[in-house]
């Protein structure tokens, strides 16, 4: 037994509930609204199979009680008869139907069932609402037609609430001579959320992104920075020209002679400098190389993106219209 029977059967075991819909709930009338325009050999049809399934259900037989009201139904549609039926479901882990045929039963603000029962289809109306997901579809797509899964939910403009079980949905829009590569879209809906579901139409122009793989001033700063120490390589070279120009000079000063410690310093730090030097020329050349490579590479690249991502993107409605190659999207 799952959670969601289990739910209610705690609840129901907490109640000092009425039982089932009887007789007196269920007569042959003609001025009441649920009576209008249904003729007494149908009503009189209606209770028959009424109190049959009552039987059924007492004894058990609740998947031959439910068939037995729902051929009531057929012949009447009585809030009581919803609500007998709603009460054997209760039993057959049928949430949905629990709730169409909970809603049926309230339908003239719960006449002609007594407070009791009135109190105990609102209580449990309340709790199966807690088990489903409320989902709002609103479309507004001349010509299109939407489904969920395999069902038709639009065909054309529309606007309306449903309850559904919870999981993933598929909302896929279908019109001639549009893709729906980037119509499809999946929704998962958790128990008790509520969640509103926009239909939009986007052309494939505002489905076109423009972007870069990296930043558009890095490949610029690389190739700036090779500039950069390409300098101080220059830098080096000259400061180390310098002091071996110094060096020979003091030498052929001297004679020959065997240099001092000051003089010799300047041959060591003016051979330290020409190899900074060296290696600053080598990482500015492969700086160059890196630069290029990132600006070939860092290109403006065009592709489509899915709508959603797009509303999330820019957070724009675009208007609707019948463009070639306009596709779709849901609007949470």
């Amino acid at each position: 037994m799952n959670r969601f029977v289990q739910a209610l059967m705690i609840l129901l075991a907490l109640w000092a509930t009425p039982g089932l819909a009887q007789s007196s709930e269920l007569v042959v009338e003609d001025l009441r609204l649920w009576a209008r325009n249904v003729s007494p050999e149908e009503q009189q049809a209606a209770i028959k199979l009424f109190h049959e399934g009552n039987t059924l259900s007492r004894n058990g037989l609740f998947s031959k009680a439910v068939e037995n009201y729902q051929q009531a139904l057929r012949h009447w549609d009585h809030p009581a008869v919803h609500y007998n039926l709603a009460v054997t479901l209760q039993s057959l882990d049928r949430p949905l139907e629990l709730h169409e045929h909970l809603t049926a039963a309230l339908r003239y603000e719960g006449m002609p069932l007594d407070e009791g029962k009135r109190t105990r289809a609102r209580q449990l109306k309340q709790l199966v609402e807690q088990q489903l997901a409320r989902l709002e579809i609103r479309c507004d797509v001349p010509g299109a037609t939407v489904t969920m899964g395999t069902e038709t939910v639009c065909n054309g403009s529309a606007h309306f609430t449903r309850w559904v079980l919870p999981g993933e949905y598929t909302f896929t829009p279908v019109k001639d001579g549009y893709s729906t590569e980037w119509n499809t879209r999946r929704r998962s809906l958790r128990r008790g959320e509520s969640v509103s579901v926009n239909l939009h139409l986007y052309t494939d122009d505002e489905l076109k992104m423009s972007d870069r793989w990296l930043p558009r001033w890095v490949p610029w700063a690389v190739l700036g920075g090779s500039a950069a120490i390409a300098a101080s390589g220059g830098w080096l070279y000259t400061q180390a020209h310098d002091r071996h120009r110094r060096f020979d000079r003091a030498i052929r000063e001297c004679g020959g002679c065997v240099p001092a410690s000051e003089t010799t310093s300047l041959r060591v730090r003016g051979d330290q400098m020409q190899r900074g030097a060296t290696g600053a020329y080598i990482a500015s050349g492969a700086a160059v190389i890196t630069g290029l490579v990132l600006l070939y590479a860092n290109q403006e690249q065009t592709r489509y993106v899915t709508a959603d991502v797009h509303e999330r993107q820019l957070n724009i409605a675009p208007l609707l219209g019948e463009q070639k190659g306009a596709v779709m999207t849901l609007h949470y």
